[in-house]
């Protein structure tokens, strides 16, 4: 059927207005597609949220935050709303997806949040990196507050370091024990053994 003129949907009034439709009363909530293939979602009279899709370039979502005060906005809240939360819950997870070679969706790198300790007033939290390995995903860095932990036997790489073609890597020999090494608290130059 075609739709033309006001909606009645359980009560709330919705009005179609060529490209956009209507969601409040007083117009300024609404869906608008007056651009092809791209969609605007207006709240409060503002284009708060754009998605846009091009067969020969790229697809986009873009959320704009009209304030010019020092804010950190706009916000995306990935909320896990558990009436019964307790230490290490997973919550939130950002997906980075596409297709292997065989055309199979393959997650390649994900971000979790984790609750490290739920108490009131108390609260820490800790970041999971991952990356794929081998076809599955596999746990590569885990961030806290007062530390960064490696899972995957990681070195750290300068790239091309200080405008050369060199890679310089800081790596562990295997260990046989735990190991802490501390910096002095001095400026110098750190001493290698041959």
């Amino acid at each position: 059927p075609q739709l033309g003129g006001d909606l009645d949907v359980n009560g709330n009034k919705i009005d179609m207005d060529g490209n956009e439709l209507i969601l409040d009363a007083d117009a300024d909530t609404s869906i608008t597609a007056d651009t092809d293939d791209q969609i605007h979602f207006k709240i409060g009279g503002y284009d708060a949220l754009t998605m846009a899709h091009s067969t020969t370039d790229y697809t986009t979502v873009k959320i704009y935050a009209p304030l010019d005060n020092s804010f950190a906005t706009p916000q995306l809240a990935l909320i896990r709303d558990s009436s019964s939360p307790a230490n290490w819950d997973y919550g939130g997870s950002l997906q980075f997806r596409q297709n292997d070679s065989a055309g199979n969706e393959t997650t390649y790198a994900q971000i979790i949040g984790r609750s490290a300790n739920v108490s009131d007033g108390n609260e820490e939290g800790a970041l999971m990196l991952y990356v794929a390995k081998s076809g599955s995903t596999q746990l590569n860095t885990l961030l806290y507050d007062d530390k960064v932990q490696f899972y995957r036997e990681q070195k750290l790489e300068w790239y091309h370091h200080k405008g050369t073609t060199y890679t310089n890597v800081l790596d562990w020999a295997t260990p046989t024990a735990d190991r802490t090494v501390t910096l002095p608290d001095a400026t110098g130059t750190v001493a290698l053994t041959s």
